[in-house]
């Protein structure tokens, strides 16, 4: 499994760059575990019990946002 990244240019030559994005297998596990986790241990509860998120949720919650977003900024760092 891939993804072909591909640019065009304007230039006269050399006016295309291919570039194959393998994925991050870890990288993936990770962000799908905690999303598990947190549609069901937060969205869930909110939508079908009618429960609020408390403050230590949104810490809890913060915390993680906060981390996979960490993860995907030092991917993306040249």
């Amino acid at each position: 499994m891939y993804a072909d990244f591909i640019v065009c240019t304007g230039s006269e030559t050399n006016n295309i760059h291919i570039e194959r994005i393998l994925p991050d297998i870890e990288f993936v596990h990770e962000i799908k575990t905690k999303s598990f986790r947190v549609f069901h241990e937060i969205i869930i509860p909110e939508m079908f019990e009618r429960k609020q998120v408390y403050e230590h949720n949104l810490k809890v919650i913060e915390k993680m946002l906060s981390d996979m977003t960490n993860k995907v900024s030092s991917i993306f760092k040249y």
